[in-house]
């Protein structure tokens, strides 16, 4: 896995999570927001937990208890930027 791209967009650095050409998150850190799929619809999460040995990401779906919390795989399906996520061009 790649690390994150820094981009510059006006006079602002952001960290980049999403690589435009495979539309994938090529490095998963805590605090990245996308969606995770759940019983066939798209719901907005936040990574709380990485597991890079495992190849896991623990989410936290928005506005929901942590008791939802869920480990999944990084290559998952499931898992997809969100339009909060930053794109590398």
């Amino acid at each position: 896995m790649e690390n994150p791209k820094v981009i510059k967009k006006g006079d602002q650095l952001i960290t980049s999570y999403v690589d435009e050409k495979t539309g994938k998150i090529p490095a998963y850190e805590v605090g990245i927001k996308l969606e995770v799929s759940w019983k066939g619809q798209w719901f907005p999460a936040k990574i709380v937990q990485v597991d890079k040995g495992k190849k896991e990401v623990l989410v936290h779906f928005q506005n929901w208890s942590a008791r939802f919390d869920e480990w999944i795989k990084m290559d998952s399906n499931r898992l997809r930027p969100s339009p909060n996520t930053n794109i590398v061009k």
